[in-house]
């Protein structure tokens, strides 16, 4: 399965998969100028393509009517312990 394909299966928000990608971006142009120790390029992009996943936890219940999106949400919390992930707000704002 590819990145698109997993954002597609999970529902997950434009606005998350673009900061997915933008970070991916950044990654890639700090990998582009690396002279440090041999590094696996490939693996450190795909990580930065999905690491805020787990953010949709953090997305507020009301936030889409898309039935497939809320229930892909609640398995987030029916499988993450609900009060380990409580909706908060962060530094970058509400999702």
């Amino acid at each position: 399965m590819n990145i698109i394909e997993i954002y597609k299966k999970y529902h997950l928000p434009e606005n998350l998969q673009i900061h997915m990608l933008r970070v991916a971006a950044c990654s890639n142009l700090i990998i582009d100028n690396w002279k440090g120790k041999e590094i696996d390029k490939e693996a450190i992009i795909r990580v930065c393509l999905l690491h805020d996943m787990g953010n949709m936890v953090k997305i507020p219940e009301d936030f889409s009517k898309n039935e497939e999106f809320i229930k892909i949400r609640k398995k987030y919390f029916d499988k993450f312990d609900r009060m380990l992930f409580r909706y908060r707000k962060t530094d970058y704002g509400t999702l």
